[in-house]
């Protein structure tokens, strides 16, 4: 998950410290007072009791005090068995007025992904004490695990590669885990967030939850089953409702592609190089280096090159035309120049490295299911999301939906736990959305 957009930190103080600033006593927009624990939560299930929370040190990668919550394995079921909740929060220096929770994405990111955020946060918003949680299936929150996700370059066990799928489903099934991927939901996350936002509030102060990428899907659940306990909620990179599913996750890149295109085109310096249509130059130079490959680029691995600078941040997006002209002209200065920043760049990604907290079964989990596809759309074969996929002019390397589309026919897919829940959520609570035009 990426923070791109420029007006995050802006847009959430403003709104926080601005438009809520009379929320002092508890009583803003998401109404006063500890919210009662019994009786429905929204879309079935009860409100188990929950006991104020005891935090300690925290591990590493989370600030600055941490403690575990027990919530029901299934919320429906709240006398059945739990699992435990890890929540780490960074109390404000001033007397506090409210609570940020901040809701990772992927899905299956931890929580960790918001250590260097949190202190920035706190800081420029005074009296406000800052929360993360674990996602349940990630990081400390009883994390879905096998052998194979914790082998190299899985990113802290968020990429799992497809092939050992049925390999890692059998190990689930000795450990007891293969029958509580129905739980591990998006739904019974959102009920654990108001679990521990019941869990500490017991002053009743104003509570307001951002999520980022799937975290905003996490979010928009919680909106549809809170009842009273949330004052607002920040959007950042929103997927939309019955519109965002991952059979058309390609699309992004090529969306964002054909926008950088125009706006090449409408740039002197840029349109004085690739013309008035620098989309279609990309795509001539793709068939061009399979004719008569720059060096070791050829048609896909220039396209992937350039694509995976279409997917990234702000700033990186400022490398595709330069990149598209070097292709094309391709001297010897020009593939110099392209082997150093390709060198340099993604050898600096490749050194990254994360704890392993993250969660490709999570991932997988909720990916082949509810957000699979748009309500309605008829199933597309592994064999034409390949073909759209391809007659893109920008793809980075290979299909995502095509490669991981036959798993669900072996994947133990969750049941439905969402489609009864009303979209648009209704509300009456403040809703900001922050999302970039070049979001892919």
């Amino acid at each position: 998950m990426r923070w791109t957009n420029p007006w995050f930190f802006g847009g959430i103080a403003c709104a926080l410290l601005n438009a809520c600033g009379d929320d002092a006593d508890g009583a803003g927009p998401g109404g006063g007072g500890v919210v009662s624990e019994s009786g429905g939560s929204g879309g079935g299930g009860g409100q188990p009791p929950t006991a104020e929370l005891v935090f300690g040190p925290c591990p590493a990668g989370y600030v600055d005090e941490c403690a575990t919550l027990a919530v029901p394995l299934d919320h429906e079921t709240p006398d059945g068995e739990t699992i435990e909740l890890f929540i780490a929060r960074r109390r404000s220096a001033a007397p506090a007025s409210r609570q940020l929770w901040l809701l990772s994405g992927g899905p299956g990111q931890a929580g960790y992904v918001f250590e260097t955020l949190v202190p920035v946060l706190a800081d420029a918003i005074p009296g406000t004490d800052v929360y993360v949680v674990d996602h349940r299936g990630t990081g400390r929150s009883h994390r879905l695990t096998c052998a194979a996700q914790e082998g190299p370059n899985t990113f802290g066990g968020y990429a799992l590669p497809v092939e050992q799928v049925p390999a890692c489903l059998d190990e689930l099934r000795d450990g007891g885990d293969y029958d509580r991927l129905a739980y591990f939901t998006t739904t019974q996350a959102a009920r654990d967030v108001l679990a521990a936002v019941r869990a500490t509030r017991p002053d009743g102060k104003s509570v307001f939850v951002y999520g980022g990428s799937y975290g905003t899907h996490w979010a928009h659940r919680v909106v549809q089953l809170e009842q009273g306990e949330i004052a607002g909620v920040f959007f950042d990179g929103f997927m939309t409702p019955e519109a965002f599913s991952f059979t058309h996750y390609d699309e992004g890149v090529e969306e964002v592609g054909a926008i950088l295109s125009a706006a090449c085109a409408e740039d002197a310096s840029c349109a004085a190089r690739l013309g008035s249509d620098p989309l279609g130059r990309a795509e001539q130079l793709w068939s061009a280096l399979d004719a008569d490959p720059c060096g070791p680029y050829d048609g896909e691995l220039g396209r992937t090159v350039v694509s995976l600078f279409v997917d990234q941040g702000f700033y990186e997006k400022a490398f595709v035309f330069p990149l598209i002209h070097r292709l094309e002209r391709c001297s010897a200065e020009d593939l110099a120049a392209i082997e150093h920043l390709v060198d340099t760049y993604f050898g600096a990604l490749g050194a990254q490295t994360a704890p392993p907290l993250n969660s490709g079964i999570l991932q997988y989990n909720i990916v082949l299911s509810e957000l699979w596809s748009v309500p309605g759309e008829p199933e597309r074969t592994p064999a034409e999301l390949e073909a759209a996929a391809e007659a893109q002019t920008f793809l980075v390397q290979a299909s995502y939906p095509a490669m991981v589309a036959p798993l669900r026919a072996s994947w133990p897919l969750p049941p439905d736990d969402y489609t009864d829940l009303p979209v648009p959520a209704p509300t009456s609570k403040p809703l900001l959305w922050l999302s970039g035009g070049l979001d892919s």
